[in-house]
């Protein structure tokens, strides 16, 4: 019984497709990185749907999979929901969210003081970018709220307005 649960629960995952793979980079925003500017990312946070560079998927993986759970497109299974959460999220989509809802909680000085590119874009080999800290932008309450307004889309449910 235990060798038929392995291969049920092995059986649930599996290789992108091509076709899903094109979906997902030709989303706005997916033709660089979420995390800074390198080109044609090839890894990703299933979490957030969205598409990270080798560099940055490192700094996802090092926040533990419980806030971003990270896949190579190329190399690794996915389950069926893990591509829809890819199909409906996208760079554009995750940034502007998350920039928006962090700006709305910002006193009236910080937010004239701070742009978009502050907050979304903080490449990988300029370690003085502001806000470049994965942990920041990822590790709070707007970032969890998020992920489950994603997978409450995937689920076709509302989507929470709070966190629970």
């Amino acid at each position: 019984i235990h060798k038929q649960q392995i291969m049920t629960s092995t059986s649930t995952a599996t290789s992108m497709l091509r076709d899903d793979q094109k979906i997902v980079k030709s989303l706005e925003g997916n033709n660089i990185c979420a995390d800074c500017e390198q080109t044609n990312p090839t890894w990703c946070s299933v979490s957030f749907g969205i598409l990270l560079c080798l560099e940055c998927s490192g700094k996802h993986r090092g926040l533990g999979t419980h806030i971003s759970f990270v896949r190579s497109l190329d190399m690794d299974s996915f389950s069926a929901k893990q591509i829809q959460v890819l199909k409906i999220g996208g760079n554009k989509q995750c940034n502007s969210y998350l920039q928006d809802q962090h700006t709305q909680q910002q006193p009236q000085q910080q937010r004239e003081n701070t742009t978009t590119d502050d907050f979304t874009t903080t490449a990988c080999t300029n370690p003085t970018t502001k806000n470049n800290s994965a942990r920041v932008k990822y590790d709070n309450n707007i970032a969890e709220l998020y992920k489950l307004k994603l997978k409450a889309r995937v689920e076709g449910k509302p989507e929470p307005t709070e966190l629970p």
